[in-house]
Formats: C-alpha cells, sequence, structure tokens
C-alpha cells in the first residue's frame, strides 16, 4: 500500500475513532447535566436519543451526496456540522437550557451520521474477502474511541467536580458536564479536519459508471430490507440497556455514590468492547465468518440481558459481579453483532453489484439508518418503564449519588421482553442467511451469470480523457490507483470489450 493510500486509510480509522469519542465522552454527564437544568426522566430517553436519530435521518442523505460529489466533500461537511453541535452543548449550562442540549445533541448527531461513509469507503476499496479484517480494524478504532470517553470523564471529575455550581462565566462554560463536549470540539478542529483536508482520498469504484435502476435492484432491496430490520431490533435492544446503565448500577446494584464512582457504570463493558474488537479482527474470515460473528453476538447479548435480571442475591460482591459480567457479555455482543452484521451486508452490496451500480452509497446510508434507528427507539421507548422511584416511604434523589432509598421498575419485565426480540432476531438472521444469503460473485462487478460469455471478456471501463495503460506502459506519468481518482474528476462510461484493446482500462 502507497504512503498516499496508508494515510487515508488512517485517516478514515481516526475517524471512526473520533465519531466514537464524540458520542462517549459525554455518557457519564450527561444525565447529570439534564437534571440540573430540570429535565424529567420522561425526555431523558428522547434527548439521549436524539443523536441517533438526527443520524438516522441524514444518513441517507450523506450517501447519495457522496455518490454525486465524493466522499472527501461530505465528511469535510459533516464535521463542520458536529463541531456546532458540540458548541451549542457547551454552551448549555451558561444559557440555562435543555433546549440547548436536546438541539446541541441532535445537531452534533447530523455530523456524526457521516459514520457511514467509513462503511462506503471500505467497501469501495477493499476485497469482499478480506473485508472482515477491515471492517474489524475500524470498530477496534471506534471501540477504543468508546472506551476513551467515559476514561476522559475519570480523569475530569476530579479537576471540575463543583464547579458547575460556581457562578462565574467560565465555570460555566468549562465544567464536569460541559468540558467533554469542548475536548470533543478541538478533537476535530485540531485533528480530524487536518487528517481529512490533506490526507483523505476519494475511491473510485467501478459501480460509479452504471446508473442505477429500481425495477432491475428488486432482489438487493428486499435483502437489504430484512437485513435493515434485523440490525435496528438488535441495536435497539442492546443500546436501550446501555443507555440505562447507570439507573441499574444507581438503583438495582447501589455502585454508585458519588461522582468518582461513575466509571463502574461502563468500564467492564468498555474493556470488553475493545478485547471483543481485538477478536473480531484476528479471527473474522479466518476461523469465524461475519454471519456467524452476528448470530453469536446476539446470542452473547441474550445472556447479558440474564444476567442483569433482579435475583434479589444478599451477596454484594456476588450481585456486582452479576453486573460487571452482565455489561461486559452484552457490549461484547454487541461488538460482534455490530461487526458482523456491517461485513455482511458489505459483501451482500459487492454480491449485487450489479444492481446498486452507482447507488451504493445510499444502500449503505440506508443499513446506518436502521441502526441509528434502533439507537434512537431503543433508549426512548426502554427509558419510560426502566425508571428509578422511591424505595418505601423515603426519597429517592440521585442528584446526591444517594441509593439507599432507590430502585428500579419492571427490570424483570423489560429485560424478558427484550430477551425475546433477540431471540425473534436470532432466528430471523439464521433463516435468512441458511435460505437467502449465499449469493456470489467472481470478485468483478459483473458475475459470470450475469455475461454471456465470461470467458471473453470483463468488465471494463473505457476512460474519455487518457489512456492510462498506453501511459503508463510509456513511463510518461505513474498511474494512478482507484483511491487517487476522485469521481468528479474524471468521467467514464462502460462498456464490454476484451481486455486486449489497449484503450480499455481494465477493473
Amino acid at each position: 500500500m502507497s504512503t498516499k493510500n496508508l494515510l487515508s486509510t488512517f485517516a478514515v480509522h481516526y475517524f471512526g475513532f473520533t465519531m466514537a469519542l464524540d458520542y462517549s465522552v459525554v455518557l457519564l454527564s450527561v444525565k447529570l447535566l439534564w437534571k440540573s437544568l430540570g429535565g424529567g426522566a420522561t425526555l431523558y430517553g428522547f434527548m439521549f436519543g436524539s443523536y441517533a436519530l438526527a443520524q438516522a435521518v441524514v444518513s441517507p442523505l450523506l450517501g447519495y451526496i457522496s455518490d454525486l460529489r465524493g466522499l472527501k466533500f461530505v465528511v469535510m461537511l459533516s464535521l463542520i456540522i458536529n463541531v456546532t453541535g458540540n458548541v451549542l452543548y457547551g454552551l448549555s449550562v451558561l444559557a440555562q437550557s435543555l433546549h440547548m442540549v436536546f438541539v446541541g445533541r441532535f445537531v452534533a448527531g447530523l455530523g456524526a451520521g457521516s459514520v457511514t461513509l467509513s462503511l462506503i469507503y471500505l467497501t469501495n476499496t477493499t476485497p469482499r474477502e478480506t473485508r472482515g479484517k477491515s471492517v474489524a480494524s475500524f470498530k477496534l478504532a471506534q471501540a477504543i474511541g468508546l472506551l476513551g470517553g467515559p476514561l476522559i470523564e475519570m480523569f475530569l471529575v476530579p479537576l471540575l467536580a463543583g464547579h458547575e455550581e460556581t457562578t462565574t462565566t467560565t465555570s460555566k462554560i468549562f465544567n464536569l458536564y460541559t468540558t467533554p463536549a469542548w475536548l470533543a470540539t478541538a478533537n476535530v478542529v485540531l485533528i480530524m479536519l487536518p487528517l481529512t483536508k490533506f490526507f483523505f482520498k476519494n475511491p473510485m469504484a467501478p459501480h460509479m459508471a452504471m446508473k442505477f435502476n429500481c425495477r432491475e435492484a428488486k432482489r438487493l432491496i428486499v435483502h437489504s430490507a430484512v437485513l435493515m430490520l434485523s440490525m435496528f431490533f438488535g441495536t435497539a435492544c442492546f443500546w436501550g440497556i446501555i443507555s440505562d446503565l447507570f439507573t441499574l448500577a444507581f438503583g438495582q446494584y447501589h455502585l454508585i455514590s458519588s461522582q468518582r464512582d461513575l466509571w463502574k457504570v461502563f468500564i467492564s463493558g468498555e474493556i470488553a468492547f475493545v478485547v471483543a474488537g481485538i477478536l473480531l479482527r484476528a479471527t473474522i474470515h479466518r476461523k469465524v465468518s461475519p454471519a456467524m460473528f452476528s448470530i453469536l453476538g446476539l446470542i452473547v447479548n441474550v445472556w447479558g440481558f440474564v444476567l442483569l435480571i433482579d435475583y434479589r442475591l444478599s451477596d454484594e460482591r456476588l450481585k456486582n459481579g452479576f453486573y460487571f459480567g452482565a455489561v461486559a457479555l452484552s457490549t461484547s455482543g454487541g461488538a460482534f453483532f455490530f461487526t458482523g452484521a456491517g461485513v455482511y451486508y458489505s459483501q451482500k452490496i459487492t454480491d449485487f453489484s450489479d444492481e446498486a451500480r452507482n447507488r451504493r452509497g445510499v444502500f449503505l446510508g440506508f443499513f446506518n439508518l436502521a441502526e441509528a434507528l434502533g439507537r434512537f427507539a431503543g433508549p426512548a421507548v426502554i427509558s419510560l418503564f426502566l425508571r428509578l422511584t422511591n424505595k418505601g416511604n423515603a426519597s429517592c434523589n440521585p442528584d446526591k449519588f444517594d441509593p439507599t432509598h432507590c430502585q428500579v421498575l419492571n427490570v424483570n419485565i423489560v429485560l424478558a421482553v427484550l430477551c425475546g426480540i433477540l431471540f425473534i432476531n436470532v432466528l430471523l438472521f439464521i433463516y435468512y442467511h441458511v435460505v437467502h444469503g449465499k449469493r456470489r460473485t467472481d470478485g468483478f462487478l459483473l458475475s459470470n451469470t450475469d455475461v454471456a460469455n465470461p470467458g471473453e471478456g470483463r468488465f471494463t471501463f473505457r476512460d474519455e480523457t487518457y489512456n492510462y495503460m498506453e501511459r503508463e506502459k510509456e513511463g510518461r506519468v505513474p498511474f494512478s490507483s482507484q483511491m487517487e481518482l476522485s469521481p468528479p474528476q474524471t468521467h467514464r462510461t462502460s462498456s464490454h470489450a476484451s481486455s486486449q484493446d489497449s484503450s480499455i482500462h481494465t477493473v
């Protein structure tokens, strides 16, 4: 791999890290901020899920624009939007505005919708057989970002705890609640934007020369609908519980008695997520297929939820062990499922390239829409049922970190329903894979079954501007790889022709 392509790939992986950090860096403090500004428990789930809702709204649009203008333009635009949202969030304490918290997270989510572009990039630049390793590396970068966010907040607690109660302007802008958003903003402005501007390359893929026809893409649309449905329910169940881990850790397990204990909420899950990412990268395709990882992830998620059920244990150590083990299993299952399903669908886009054509970005955008909708719907719905309440006659006051008089309603019912949904999802995925999931191509845009005489020629492109093959042979200019070409700069038309024709560039 050339240095330029290596730097471009690094930029894509750092982009995944940045967006994951942007999401996770406020996890420990966002609920406290919401309550400190007078927000109620009912609307908290909608506020928490607004980030994902924004991603869902914008993902197909960003995919469509990337098909027209190239990935680099869309990534730059998305990063600027993300910065705007974080700035609004960072000023919420100064403005004493719940609306600014909500709008800030929503706008930041609009920018984070560009995460789908990374899957488009990897789909267009990696072979089908090794794509799992590339996507797993990207997911590992995201896992590090998810782990890094709460760790950063843990270090901020002793430095900034109590500053949010002071009245100076500086402390209202930079405090325990808002400083994480400012750090995310600095990361984007100082590192991610320059990386994108100077090192990110637009990938050029064969599908860009073919015009999409909806009637000819019926099979791909049906396959996409089934996998999107599976992704939606799997994501909704997972993030519905993850968003309420503070409620469980505080009200059911009594793990938190001060701000310094907030690290206990996510620590086991974050470590497990990173370990799962490393395991995925090492084994996917070699020993375990993406489909099997998807199924395994859903099953592991079920076992994690089973451990979270309230068994009325009296032994505190055993009770805490159940919590940490459950969170670790759930997040590991999430890592397996999201990575496996993402690779699986990316491979489907390759297998059906003759149907996806120049709308790969749109299809992958809709797939990301399903995931983002799940991350919105899960927290929004489950927070309505899984909530803190008074235990006995005493008042439950989580703001003072006193869990003695608190309990969590509907824990076992909610977890039982989620386990049932995940079990049905497992059966759906297995049925789909066994019956419909094994279409393969020969690695080119058209499969052998789509070409009348597959042995006589391959799908090729005629370049109307330069004769690349001749110029490369004569040594006049270096040959540009697909990753170094930008869609708006190169105009191509497709044709079937013999590879012996010197004016044809075989892909």
